[in-house]
This record gives C-alpha cells, sequence and structure tokens, in this order.
C-alpha cells in the first residue's frame, strides 16, 4: 500500500461523511428555525389573549378595581392596540413571520382606551389595568 494511496482513501471518507452530515445540519438549522418562529406566534397568542383576559377580569370587578400584570412580549411583535368595538373592544397584536406581518385579535367585553405602541420592547413588560366605571384603562409602565 503507498502513502498515495492511503491519502486517497482518507479523503474519500472525510467526503463521504461530509455528504451525510452537511445535509443533515441543513436540515437541523431549517427545522430550528421553523420551531423558533412557531414559538413566538405561540407567545404572541398567549399574551394577546392574558392581555384581554385581564382587561375582562377587571372589568367584572366593577367600578375602581386595578391590577398591575407582568406579560412576556416575544421579538417578534411589532404593534400591540386596543381599539373600542361597539360596546367592547378588542386587543390587536401584529407579529412578523417569514411569511408577512400576521395579525392576532381577541375580543373584550368592556370598553377600553385606546392604546398603540409600536415596536414594544422585548421581555416582561408590566401594564396597569384599571376601570373607572367606563371604560378599562391599560398603561404601560
Amino acid at each position: 500500500m503507498s502513502k498515495a494511496q492511503i491519502s486517497i482513501e482518507l479523503m474519500v471518507m472525510i467526503a463521504a461523511i461530509l455528504v451525510i452530515f452537511i445535509p443533515l445540519l441543513l436540515s437541523v438549522y431549517f427545522k430550528t428555525n421553523e420551531s423558533n418562529e412557531q414559538l413566538f406566534q405561540v407567545q404572541s397568542e398567549l399574551m394577546s389573549t392574558r392581555l384581554s383576559n385581564l382587561i375582562n377580569a377587571v372589568g367584572n370587578l366593577g367600578q375602581n378595581s386595578s391590577l398591575r400584570a407582568e406579560i412576556f412580549v416575544p421579538n417578534n411583535v411589532k404593534l400591540i392596540e386596543l381599539n373600542n368595538l361597539g360596546r367592547g373592544g378588542e386587543v390587536l397584536v401584529k407579529i412578523s413571520t417569514s411569511s408577512g406581518d400576521t395579525d392576532i385579535v381577541d375580543i373584550v367585553k368592556f370598553p377600553v382606551t385606546p392604546l398603540k405602541i409600536d415596536k414594544p420592547s422585548q421581555g416582561l413588560r408590566r401594564f396597569d389595568i384599571s376601570y373607572d366605571g367606563q371604560k378599562v384603562n391599560v398603561k404601560v409602565v
């Protein structure tokens, strides 16, 4: 066996290993990105649902009730908006995904003071939620 033959066999072995592992690594990379995007979407839906449930809870407690809540805001959230809608209101959360922007909307039973938060910072955010008998007021602390 010559030295050249050993070198060629070693290169063939390394090439075979690379042919197997490069597609595997690419597959894992793309699946990880897809999983992260799904996680951010679920966290955004949870944030919207939690905020709307807290607004309903404060409204159901009656006039002069209030609470302070910490809610996690994921980094894909572009906009948080509260709007009046008839005799109630809505919580709108706009998120960015790989397929474009997506709106998550939850309905609340009580009128809300309109609020618009563009590009909220990621992480735990404190929300003061109070009810004055007419509208539910939400403030970011």
